[in-house]
């Protein structure tokens, strides 16, 4: 079976020597695709933009196609595009992240008898808050999208009542993001170098001035804040003056940019993951990699998605003061510290390892090209 993963900012998890931005959606379709490619019954593409001196190549038993670069006009895009997607010629197209293409993704797979996929990256792609739902026609090519999909998958029973709540499809199915799971040696013993770490990118939602509060409240404690601009509801003006402000506090150091290779490596140099979001789709990826070694984990907003036999971390209901008191109580207490550190890898390997993940979506391939 021939599936081909349409992730367009995904190029530099495949080569690592290229240092570009890409977010969790990207993370999440280049695991999804380097672990199915281990199956000999699955020939995987991967359709990404164009980067410097990228082109048709094979890693890891996957073949790169590079379509488009980002800086050309939106109709040579739409061109280049195509012509790609035609010579891959998959029997099985998936795309992550809701964006004004989606819907003419999935009609053009239609009208080539192609099947397409589409798995939900956020809450706001079902509940009506994601911009596109505010552009002319955009709720209506949503529902497109959606009514024209071979299947959709959404991440938890939260987004599969969403769903089904505004709108309809023959096949809907539920499946959570898969991690790396990285074996280094039982529980984390909290020796790093920071206290708390914050990791995404610069969106209004995931809330970093929340994060920068903390600090505030912790003038003796250190702080790590990754956080690159690529985001499409934070302004450049808006990112310039968290960063000043950041800079400010003299407890945080702020990174704007850190490859995918070197995530766990800084990761295990901290303490505790501090987790601001107002809305996700489920549990943000790298609260998940922080979760992989071992971090416990502290969610200020987001508890939509919790497990009702397990918790992955301490929810601190919206309050910056109560997720303050409980990093000084990890810090303190090294019993408390280790508990929660197994609660946060133990959820890891039982809701998002490859084993229990990669097996759902080849039933789900399966099934799909079996309609």
């Amino acid at each position: 079976m021939k599936v081909c993963f349409i992730s367009l900012k995904a190029y530099p998890l495949f080569k690592s020597d290229v240092k570009a931005m890409h977010g969790g959606a990207e993370v999440q379709m280049s695991i999804l695709a380097k672990h199915l490619a281990e199956n000999d019954k699955f020939d995987v593409h991967v359709i990404t933009a164009k980067y410097k001196n990228s082109g048709k190549e094979k890693v890891q038993n996957i073949t790169i196609w590079p379509s488009f670069n980002f800086l050309l006009f939106t109709f040579f895009k739409i061109i280049r595009f195509l012509k790609v997607f035609n010579k891959v010629n998959a029997d099985i197209y998936i795309q992550r992240t809701l964006t004004l293409y989606s819907f003419f993704l999935a009609k053009y797979c239609h009208m080539r008898k192609k099947k397409f996929i589409y798995m939900v990256a956020h809450d706001n792609e079902l509940n009506g808050r994601e911009r596109l739902f505010r552009y002319p026609f955009g709720r209506y090519l949503i529902k497109g999208m959606y009514k024209n999909a071979s299947a959709v998958i959404v991440q938890n029973n939260y987004q599969k009542n969403l769903f089904n709540k505004y709108f309809k499809t023959n096949r809907l199915y539920v499946m959570k993001k898969i991690a790396e799971i990285h074996e280094h040696g039982g529980i984390f013993d909290f020796y790093g170098n920071y206290d708390g770490v914050w990791l995404a990118r610069a969106e209004t939602w995931k809330q970093p001035e929340k994060f920068i509060e903390l600090a505030m409240l912790n003038p003796s404690r250190k702080f790590i804040m990754i956080c690159p601009e690529l985001s499409r509801s934070m302004s450049g003006r808006q990112y310039n003056k968290m960063m000043k402000k950041v800079y400010k506090q003299t407890n945080i150091t702020f990174v704007t940019h850190l490859p995918y290779s070197q995530v766990f490596s800084i990761l295990r140099k901290c303490k505790v993951f501090c987790s601001t979001s107002a809305s996700e789709g489920d549990l943000p990826m790298s609260l998940l990699e922080g979760a992989v070694v071992g971090l416990p984990v502290l969610i200020l907003s987001i508890n939509n998605y919790r497990e009702e036999e397990q918790d992955v971390g301490i929810y601190c209901n919206n309050s910056v003061e109560t997720m303050s008191e409980w990093l000084n109580k990890l810090l303190y207490d090294s019993e408390l510290y280790k508990k929660y550190s197994a609660a946060a890898k133990d959820y890891v390997y039982k809701y998002h390892n490859k084993d229990k993940i990669i097996p759902a979506l080849e039933s789900i391939l399966n099934e799909v090209i079996a309609q």
